[in-house]
């Protein structure tokens, strides 16, 4: 379960503006009831096992740089979760941005299954933020889209916002 947890603590520490996650706030995060000797050689564990996971990948490497850790992607390796959050930086209207959104959000929620209290903000941030820009894209585009495809957005919306009165 640890490793399941550490690899999108570390993305989501990676990605936007954020260099990483200290060691300390990593261990309180992932280790909180361990003393502090126990939590390090877990962490230690756990990091060792991710690395050895991922060396089977084109190129994810986990970076340990004053006393932070972070993943750092080659350029041949695609991260759904970083363009989206590109993405929601840029916000240009455009369709042809509208369709690249689309296509990385058209799976459903981000993190969908999963739910750590660590994760419980960047969730509903990334989440907001996409609900935000899909009814944008309705109210700006009434009646050019066929009508399958507004019960798809608006079926996307409901999976982040089960009560909004738009969708």
């Amino acid at each position: 379960p640890k490793l399941k947890q550490l690899f999108p603590i570390l993305l989501i520490n990676s990605g936007k503006e954020k260099n990483g996650i200290p060691s300390r706030e990593l261990s309180e995060v992932l280790w909180k009831a361990q003393s502090a000797k126990n939590a390090k050689n877990l962490r230690g564990v756990t990091i060792r096992n991710l690395r050895l996971l991922l060396a089977s990948m084109d190129k994810i490497d986990i970076i340990y740089q004053s006393d932070t850790w972070s993943l750092k992607f080659s350029e041949s390796i695609y991260c759904d979760y970083l363009d989206c959050l590109r993405m929601l930086e840029e916000n240009n209207p455009g369709s042809d941005f509208f369709i690249r959104f689309y296509n990385i959000i058209k799976e459903g929620e981000v993190f969908r299954g999963e739910s750590f209290h660590w994760l419980d903000d960047t969730k509903g941030f990334i989440g907001n933020h996409i609900v935000d820009i899909l009814i944008n894209y309705l109210e700006s585009h009434p009646g050019s889209d066929s009508p399958d495809k507004i019960i798809k957005i608006s079926e996307l919306i409901m999976s982040y916002d089960p009560a909004n009165e738009t969708a």
